[in-house]
């Protein structure tokens, strides 16, 4: 019975303890969340439209179409436009032999 009842003052003690810390405790979480930056983007659906349109990935890059007569091309100079199609940010090319 004695040890019953020591266990009883110690946790009585125990939650005195904790009960006079409460209050502090809340104001130092309540200083900590108001002082916290906040990472996350508040833009929604907006903001992650405007991210992959500033970088679109190669299916949304447009493309275009490209002719050649009876096979006449120059290949140096189709390699300076396909380079110069790569730097303007087309994403492919549809190639037509036609005659």
């Amino acid at each position: 019975m004695i040890h019953i009842t020591k266990e009883l003052l110690r946790v009585r003690d125990n939650i005195g303890r904790i009960g006079q810390s409460v209050p502090q405790i809340l104001i130092i979480i309540i200083l900590a969340t108001c002082s916290m930056k906040n990472t996350q983007s508040h833009d929604g659906p907006y903001g992650e439209m405007k991210k992959a349109f500033l970088n679109p990935t190669t299916q949304a890059k447009p493309k275009v179409y490209w002719w050649c007569l009876n096979g006449n091309i120059d290949t140096v100079r189709a390699k300076e436009e396909l380079l110069a199609m790569k730097e303007a940010g087309i994403g492919g090319l549809d190639f037509f032999e036609i005659g």
